[in-house]
């Protein structure tokens, strides 16, 4: 099977059939997922993506005063509404989409009200069949916009003039230039060479997006869609009551939410409200939810870098989540643990994000109960842990007795193979190499255990547990 991945928030509101605004995962052109913001609410019957949110006093900086044909990702990993930018390629693969059909501009998008926009006050829309420049640099043209209102002025399908300008001029209207050209729209007390949606080198507080230095402007693209439409009608009555945008911690909160059942990246909230991406595997392990908390290569793992447990706080590359590189924060993972749904955690070997169960079998496999073993985020020594299952080689046991191990600062969780034939349980596996390490550490390796097989091979830790759908 495919694992479906978005490429807009139109993508993702007819995958997952998602009525509430927020923090979502999409892939770009090169099949990366990164985290963007849906808007789903305040135009109905569209699906918007967020390509730019800028303070006033960044849109007045010299770097963003150029065109969206130009390349100025900012802060694409950290989606805030002070301080970012996708990158072109990025808006391109959004543009480029079949629902796209539509682009626009807002002030002061909230994120955390229901609708995000209380009235459509100084906000633009345009059609890509009127004005199909948006990422590439044009001069001056006349375009008959869907909508357009400032300050209270406002038409309905009315030539308005854009402007925008490889390294000078973000794309703007000049509202005394409106008024004298194209359809010559008349804004009253207008201020000598007034910007405004963007460029901003004359403003007026009057304008929403320039009433102060941090009012923002915020940049989408997408449209309108018979899909979006149809959902969005029968999610109505929903999505009128929903007040608080849901903001799940775990991969067990977003099962429950959007009631997917594929596995995938996916948009969780860590304790400080920031929106992170995170891996989710719903498939292989029927009956639970597992959110992935670190994943690395054997020649990561043998790292000293990593040769440390979960309670020593070591991210890596938590913007760009992969399979051979890659470690939530200690904050990020408690919060995870923290969570109620969060009952389990477990290691496997090689786990494939392309395919549809993500793990062919439970060879070489660990599965524990936080009831049977509550350090995984502490340091603790060896320790005696039954666990629900573990397979190493094919050698398996359920609710058998296994000495795991870890040490803050030189010993990453792991099992000394030799030492759990000689301790807790005595579980035995044949054809083991003298102090073997399995599911972490590395200091000896077998290369008949998948984790280390080669330089290549990956050994992914989850944190996650049962759901009831």
């Amino acid at each position: 099977a495919i694992v479906p991945k978005p490429t807009t928030c139109a993508g993702v509101v007819s995958l997952h059939k998602v009525s509430h605004n927020g923090y979502f995962s999409l892939y770009d052109s090169t099949n990366k997922p990164y985290l963007a913001f849906c808007d789903f609410q305040s135009d109905p019957g569209f699906a918007w993506t967020l390509i730019e949110s800028l303070s006033l006093s960044y849109g007045q900086s010299s770097t963003f005063r150029k065109s969206f044909g130009v390349n100025v990702p900012s802060n694409e990993c950290t989606p805030n509404w002070s301080n970012y930018r996708l990158s072109k390629a990025r808006m391109t693969t959004i543009k480029n989409a079949a629902s796209s059909t539509h682009f626009r501009a807002t002030c002061n998008f909230n994120s955390d009200s229901e609708k995000g926009l209380q009235n459509r006050r100084d906000y633009l829309r345009v059609s890509f069949c009127a004005y199909d420049y948006l990422l590439v640099a044009r001069g001056w043209t006349c375009a008959v916009v869907d909508y357009i209102n400032i300050r209270g002025t406002s038409c309905s399908k009315c030539s308005i003039p854009l402007y925008s300008h490889a390294t000078s001029y973000h794309l703007f209207i000049d509202l005394p230039q409106a008024k004298s050209t194209c359809g010559r729209f008349d804004v009253p007390n207008t201020v000598s060479g007034e910007d405004v949606f963007g460029d901003y080198r004359a403003v007026n507080n009057q304008f929403s997006c320039s009433a102060s230095s941090s009012s923002t402007t915020n940049w989408w693209i997408d449209g309108y869609n018979y899909i979006v439409t149809k959902i969005r009608l029968a999610l109505w009555c929903q999505s009128r009551t929903l007040a608080i945008v849901p903001k799940p911690t775990t991969c067990a909160a977003v099962r429950s939410l959007h009631k997917v059942s594929h596995n995938g990246y996916f948009s969780l909230h860590d304790s400080t409200n920031k929106p992170y991406l995170a891996f989710c595997d719903f498939q292989s392990d029927p009956g639970f939810a597992w959110t992935l908390i670190e994943s690395l290569s054997l020649s990561h793992g043998q790292s000293s870098t990593f040769r440390k447990s979960f309670g020593t706080n070591v991210p890596s590359n938590e913007c760009t989540p992969n399979w051979s590189n890659y470690r939530l924060s200690k904050a990020r993972m408690t919060t995870i643990k923290n969570a109620a749904s969060s009952t389990h955690f477990r290691a496997t070997c090689n786990f494939n994000s392309d395919s549809e169960k993500g793990l062919q079998n439970r060879r070489d496999y660990l599965r524990v109960s936080f009831c049977a073993y509550d350090h995984l985020l502490t340091v603790k020594g060896w320790t005696c842990a039954v666990v629900d299952y573990i397979n190493i080689r094919g050698t398996s046991c359920s609710k058998c007795s296994i000495p795991l191990y870890s040490h803050a600062s030189v010993h990453h969780l792991f099992i000394d193979v030799p030492y759990a034939k000689a301790n807790c349980g005595r579980f035995d596996v044949p054809n083991t190499v003298s102090g073997e390490d399995v599911f972490g550490d590395y200091r000896n390796v077998n290369n008949q255990f998948s984790c280390t097989a080669s330089s290549s091979s990956t050994t992914n830790w989850w944190i996650g547990g049962t759901h009831f759908d």
